[in-house]
Order: structure tokens, then C-alpha cells, then sequence
């Protein structure tokens, strides 16, 4: 018998994550863990739901602020690093200040 079809694999883009406020190393392996990878999708979250994901994490994670989190994955999705940095310039431990 023929195998069934599978279909590929839809490949997930791998942005640089890091570069938004509030996101480091151990923060970026927590979220690649929950399948989590680009600006698009993190700029497409809430606050509320990136939060859960941190708070899986444990106690060292669970006090991060999420808020601005979206609004700087939706600028680098968008190519506008520019803005991007100007707006983390105004920002005070991932929080607006």
C-alpha cells in the first residue's frame, strides 16, 4: 500500500527575539519551548498570555512585565527597528515610563 500523504512541515520563522526589552536567553529557551519563535506570533499575544508561559517557568521568571512585550514584537515584525529603539529608550525594565 502507498503511504499516505504527508503534508511538509510548515517552517516556523526563528527571529531574534532577544532584542525586545525583557528578553534574554533563559526567557527566549522558555517561550522556543512553548513554540514560540517569532515576532509575528508574539506581537499577536497578549501580555496575559505571554505571562503564562513565564510563569510556567517558575519563580526566577514569573515577575517579568509582559506589557510592552507585543507592541516591540509588532515593530520589529514590521521592520521598524528605528522606532523600536526609540520606544525601548522610554522604557525602564520592560516597563513605559
Amino acid at each position: 500500500a502507498k503511504p499516505a500523504y504527508v503534508a511538509p512541515a510548515v517552517a516556523q520563522a526563528h527571529d531574534d527575539i532577544e532584542i525586545i526589552e525583557g528578553i534574554g536567553p533563559k526567557v527566549k529557551q522558555l517561550l522556543n519551548e512553548h513554540a514560540v519563535f517569532s515576532f509575528a506570533q508574539i506581537a499577536s499575544m497578549t501580555p496575559a498570555a505571554l505571562k503564562d508561559i513565564l510563569e510556567k517557568g517558575g519563580d526566577r521568571f514569573r515577575m517579568l512585565p509582559t506589557d510592552t512585550w507585543p507592541k516591540q514584537a509588532a515593530l520589529a515584525r514590521d521592520g521598524k527597528y528605528f522606532e523600536l529603539d526609540t520606544y525601548k529608550k522610554r522604557l525602564y525594565a520592560g516597563i513605559e515610563r
